[in-house]
């Protein structure tokens, strides 16, 4: 992110000395609950644009060419007040692919071109869109071609690190046993995703504040073995295999040379 969207955004007058076009879009694709809207919302703090947050909810409509117009009205509203992060999430429903669709759903093209029209040099407006899907496969081609995404990116659970980090983040400031051993509850809960830490970290806590007791490594170890994780294997094979089928794909470089 920092060097394909914020150098670029912050070095505006030297990328267009070298004709290089700034970024239009991107696409954040993972597993469920991996802090999409998180990752975004820090994005634009550290660009210091406005955060325009939409979900499919707030655009479909149960009417026919109602959504069309929604669309419309949700891009010009960003552009009232660039620059914008708009970040899409759920995108895999708004823009299915087109060869998909039965006969009575005829009228989602209507609504995937008027995407494509919004798309088109979004970046010249001062709209930096981003989109967020658990179903990258799902999307309508037209709208992943690049020059309207250039980047896309996948976000695994948290590695054995960032487990680490958050064990730590969250048992902070709380009355704790000194037999903690991070690492290990690190390897105790590969593959967990964040809120999966932070709800075994404050069941655990709940008990140890009703029996009075500080939070030990036992009942961590405890609170682990009653709350598995909330993706499970077959998913991070589905998720696993999209990730390879992208990256063995030929993708346009966004004004950077690499050895």
């Amino acid at each position: 992110l920092l060097e394909e969207i914020i150098i670029p955004f912050r070095n505006k007058e030297k990328f267009k000395k070298y004709k290089i076009s700034l970024p239009n879009g991107l696409l954040f694709y993972w597993p469920p609950w991996c802090g999409k809207t998180y990752i975004s919302t820090k994005l634009a703090e550290e660009l210091g644009w406005n955060f325009m947050e939409i979900k499919h909810s707030d655009i479909a409509s149960p009417y026919i060419h109602w959504t069309v117009e929604r669309i419309r009205q949700v891009f010009e509203k960003a552009k009232m007040n660039t620059p914008t992060v708009l970040f899409i999430d759920e995108i895999s429903w708004l823009v299915p692919k087109r060869e998909d669709l039965s006969w009575d759903k005829s009228h989602k093209e209507e609504e995937i071109n008027e995407f494509l029209i919004n798309l088109d040099e979004a970046w010249e407006k001062g709209i930096l869109v981003v989109w967020a899907t658990n179903y990258p496969n799902k999307i309508d081609p037209a709208i992943l071609r690049t020059w309207r995404f250039d980047l896309k990116i996948f976000i695994w659970p948290p590695d054995q690190l960032t487990r680490v980090k958050l064990f730590e983040f969250y048992l902070n400031g709380r009355p704790i046993s000194s037999d903690i051993d991070y690492n290990n509850l690190s390897e105790l809960t590969e593959n967990y995703i964040a809120s999966d830490i932070k709800f075994i970290v404050e069941s655990t806590a709940k008990k140890a504040a009703i029996e009075d007791k500080l939070i030990s490594m036992k009942s961590l170890r405890e609170g682990i073995e009653n709350n598995q994780k909330s993706i499970s294997d077959d998913e991070l094979v589905y998720y696993e295999s999209i990730y390879w089928k992208e990256t063995h794909e030929e993708k346009r470089k966004i004004g950077f040379e690499v050895d």
